[in-house]
């Protein structure tokens, strides 16, 4: 792992070794733990200490902020599916639609919070899609004409629109 020092306060402090995924504006992070084999997540008042988080997900892509205090978890299971894990106050709850079957979840970008926009690239060709997630729905957004061919792609956020670049 590696070493994570928080400023807390007036000073720094080291906290126990760990690979930093994602952070909040709360001040709540998402560690790795190498030595546990477990993701976690740390107190927002106190960084040093750690819950474990379960994400539904075999293998995990990403892990973004959300607009709430909370994070989403881009990943798969063990079927190689895509899955959606939505972590908000200690709970989590995965999404794991059938339009996620046969596709890698690549980038998200969260639009409220309760929903992101999720680009999905169907695992045997590089056609893709973008669908607007949340915990009860997956609703795929039109391209007009015709999404353009895209094998990595990133999902932007800015000026009051969504942006989606790549090569």
């Amino acid at each position: 792992g590696s070493n994570l020092v928080v400023l807390t306060g007036e000073h720094f402090q080291t906290l126990a070794p760990g690979k930093l995924q994602a952070w909040n504006e709360d001040g709540q992070a998402i560690i790795w733990d190498a030595s546990q084999k477990q993701m976690m997540a740390t107190d927002p008042q106190d960084p040093t200490r750690r819950t474990p988080v379960v994400t539904g997900c075999k293998t995990i892509y990403s892990i973004h902020p959300g607009k709430n205090h909370d994070f989403w978890v881009l990943g798969e299971d063990k079927n190689e599916d895509g899955v959606v894990a939505h972590i908000d106050n200690g709970k989590t709850k995965a999404i794991t639609p059938p339009e996620f079957q046969g596709r890698k979840l690549s980038f998200c970008a969260p639009l409220s919070a309760t929903q992101i926009l999720v680009v999905a690239h169907q695992r045997e060709n590089n056609l893709y899609g973008v669908a607007k997630v949340g915990e009860a729905k997956v609703d795929w957004l039109p391209f007009a004409p015709a999404p353009p061919p895209l094998t990595y792609s990133v999902l932007l956020m800015g000026a009051g629109r969504s942006w989606l670049c790549g090569y």
